[in-house]
């Protein structure tokens, strides 16, 4: 038996897949964003180098204004690893609550199908009653009337 996700379930994972995948643009361009400034940053370090070749009495200042950026770089490289951690972290938090959701979802379902049993009995013995109390009575409620209509 192959059971349909409920809707709410199908909407919710929907709506998880739009957040995640906003998040990871997000992530996305920020990273390109870093890239494109270590790009730049690769770009001054080569034009330092060219000038320390020319000026030989600036090289060790050049040294420490590029070890600067690479520190600058590798604090960046951390936080964008933290943030995916993260983001690891809080997925795994959802898929155990929609693991959950999903078992009291079931659990429900279960629950709705012996409710409706119960009502379903209930109507079948409710027209039983009405079907005796008729068939046991119909000469006095036949008297009844003649007395109230006479």
């Amino acid at each position: 038996m192959n059971e349909q996700e409920p809707v709410y379930i199908t909407k919710l994972r929907e709506h998880i897949d739009q957040k995640i995948e906003r998040e990871i643009g997000s992530l996305a361009i920020s990273t390109s964003n870093q890239f494109a400034k270590i790009d730049k940053k690769f770009d001054e370090v080569d034009r330092r180098f060219d000038q320390i070749d020319k000026k030989f009495d600036c090289i060790d200042e050049k040294f420490n204004q590029i070890d600067e950026k690479f520190d600058q770089i590798d604090e960046k490289i951390d936080q964008i690893d933290e943030k995916i951690n993260r983001m690891n972290i809080d997925l795994d938090g959802v898929d155990n609550r929609l693991d959950r959701l999903e078992s009291n979802v079931i659990d429900i379902k279960i629950n709705i199908e012996k409710i409706e049993a119960h009502i379903g009995r209930y109507e079948v013995r409710s027209q039983n009653l009405e079907h005796i109390i008729l068939e046991d009575h119909k000469s006095r409620i036949i008297n009844l009337e003649n007395k109230v209509f006479a």
